[in-house]
């Protein structure tokens, strides 16, 4: 959005559809507003608003929206904070709440104000906000919300609620909406009625009598669940609700504890295919004082033989990692150069560039020439032993193709260091400053360009068909980096986790991969250990003859690279088996991620529906 004045903000606000995940994205266009104006009251009014709307609204409260803990461990940075403003800010806070017509902007302000320093909050501005809420959630239809952008209406009954509780106003009205929403047809997602009701949980002022009714409600949602594909953390969610409303209604507790360990069972065996052995063994464990507890001893005894028996079948074993990254200088004039040439190109035309980039990464050809180039050493002629990042000690494979890889591998990873990384940095983060990289932007692209935009079908053993896109199941991690990174660029604070977006994409590939074998008719399943189906690891996928005939080589060593090779990152062994810890997860990792999946993407396939 292109603000001319503050008067255009104001009226854009006015009409903008404020809902909780679309404030921090608002805030993006106002810093433009800022460097425009030469008007330092001006500039000080927008500069307010952007804190404004970067707060997080919840449970009533304000938080700021990143609240990091600095190196010495006692001191945090919070962004936005109250200590941002001064006596005139608020002051224009409390005309602004005032005078804006918006039922989302009424509570914004009124909200912030209320949860301001003591001199500054009057109760009249909570109730503001509580008939604020209250009138959206009568307007607003939140089936179809929760259906087309998830938590909005939960998220505004949750803060309009605590409000409303913390004043003792309009209590009845909220209880009369929330029992509309949990027992009338079409009022409130059905899955989503468990997330009500944990929150209900939540307030000692909620009583056993204004439960009356929802374990049948529980328990429906339940059945219908426990009736699909193993959903183990979805299940176990909805029964353990229902054991807590038992709980405080002094109810049967035994029914709900066996249903919970008969849905960590139904996982359980659903993961038998795991050769470690370790994912059903944890859910067995898991299951047995949920039995215990439902007084079920025939099935405690049951499910103890079954983990007594498997245990015999752990395996634990040692992967070979490369040693920590080296860093060196590189050309910055030159990556600076050729950054700012590539930004003068349009946004669709920077995402064809990290799709399909011929220069970004290095040729195949030009890296195996150079490990033949570098001879033998003395290291060739003996027996090299590598820690990886968990200090399991292996030693190097022989023969000289092994030891050709190792080589290509070595000169790959620090190119990587010296080239890929500091180029796709100043892409990204000047990118995002110039806003020409965006969040919206690069799913729009995702979805409009790429296979992982296209609608994928999938019939399960019910025989109900299920339908997904594999965009919209990378956006939340997407999100995450987005918001992370643009709030340390408009603080200038240094301090950002990329954990959440890492663990979620690297795993994420594998199921990529998977789905992108199926739609070129290549089987998933391989015979394991004991003449036993098991699904196809990611390195089985990517080592398959068929699948390679679709993939340019440099993207299927970048792959190889990125997610297996012992030789390289080896971020989904990493990843899986809980090896990083927080200084591994870096901003470098997230751009290379997205470039897996921009490259993976590119590869035009007709979708069919899988079964």
């Amino acid at each position: 959005m292109n603000f001319k004045s503050i008067d255009d903000l104001y009226s854009f606000l006015e009409k903008a559809d404020c809902k909780p995940r679309t404030r921090f994205e608002i805030t993006r266009d106002f810093r433009a507003l800022i460097d425009a104006s030469s008007d330092a009251d001006v500039k000080n009014k927008i500069k307010w608003e952007t804190y404004v709307f970067d707060f997080v609204l919840r449970n009533g409260s304000v938080k700021p929206l990143q609240s990091i803990p600095k190196e010495d461990a006692k001191s945090v940075y919070e962004y936005p904070s109250y200590q941002e403003f001064n006596e005139k800010a608020y002051s224009y806070l409390k005309e602004r709440a005032s005078n804006v017509k918006s039922e989302h902007l009424i509570a914004q302000y009124n909200q912030v104000l209320w949860n301001s320093p003591t001199r500054h909050k009057h109760q009249s501005q909570a109730k503001r906000a509580i008939d604020a809420y209250l009138r959206l959630l009568n307007r607003l239809d939140c089936k179809r919300e929760a259906e087309s952008s998830g938590w909005d209406c939960l998220e505004i009954l949750r803060n309009g609620f605590y409000l409303s509780l913390q004043t003792k106003y309009k209590v009845a009205d909220y209880k009369k909406l929330i029992h509309s929403f949990l027992f009338e047809k079409k009022r409130f997602h059905e899955d989503l009625k468990i997330y009500l009701l944990k929150f209900l949980l939540e307030l000692p002022q909620i009583k056993a009598k204004d439960f009356e009714g929802c374990l049948e409600i529980v328990r429906q949602i339940g059945t219908k669940r426990s009736q699909k594909k193993p959903d183990y953390f979805v299940t176990k969610e909805v029964y353990q609700t229902g054991l807590a409303i038992a709980q405080k209604c002094n109810s049967d507790v035994k029914i709900w504890n066996k249903r919970i360990g008969d849905a960590t069972v139904r996982m359980a065996e659903s993961r038998l295919d795991d050769e470690t052995k370790i994912v059903p063994l944890r859910f067995y464990e898991e299951a047995l004082p949920y039995y215990r507890a439902a007084g079920q001893a025939r099935k405690l005894k049951e499910i103890e033989k079954k983990y007594f028996e498997l245990k015999k079948k752990l395996k634990l074993t040692k992967i070979e990692v490369p040693l920590d990254e080296e860093q060196g200088k590189i050309l910055n004039e030159y990556f600076d150069t050729k950054t700012k040439n590539l930004l003068k190109r349009s946004s669709k035309e920077i995402y064809g560039y990290l799709i399909s980039g011929e220069d970004i990464f290095p040729k195949q050809a030009w890296l195996q020439e150079l490990a033949k180039k570098k001879g033998n050493t003395f290291l060739d002629f003996v027996t090299t032993t590598k820690f990886d990042i968990n200090k399991n000690a292996s030693k190097q494979k022989e023969g000289k193709g092994a030891l050709l890889k190792s080589k290509i591998f070595e000169s790959y990873h620090y190119y990587i260091q010296m080239s890929v990384r500091p180029y796709l940095y100043r892409i990204f983060i000047d990118g995002i400053i110039n806003n020409k990289i965006t969040f919206e932007g690069l799913v729009k692209f995702m979805y409009e360009n790429t296979w992982l935009g296209q609608e994928l079908l999938n019939t399960d053993s019910g025989g109900d068909t299920l339908k997904y896109r594999w965009v919209s199941l990378m956006a939340p991690s997407l999100h995450e980096y987005f918001l992370q990174t643009e709030s340390a660029l408009k603080s200038g604070n240094p301090y950002t986790t990329y954990i959440m977006p890492i663990d979620s994409l690297t795993l994420k590939f594998e199921g990529v991969l998977r789905d992108f074998c199926g739609l070129i008719g290549v089987s998933t399943t391989i015979t394991g250990k004991g003449n036993v189906l098991r699904e196809k690891y990611i390195e089985d996928m990517l080592a398959d003859k068929e699948v390679k005939k679709y993939f340019d080589e440099e993207d299927l060593l970048f792959f190889n690279y990125l997610f297996i090779s012992k030789e390289g990152m080896n971020l989904r062994n990493n990843i899986a088996h809980s090896y990083y810890r927080p200084h591994n997860y870096s901003l470098h990792k997230m751009h290379l991620l997205i470039c897996a999946f921009l490259r993976i993407g590119k590869y035009r396939i007709n979708i069919q529906e899988k079964s």
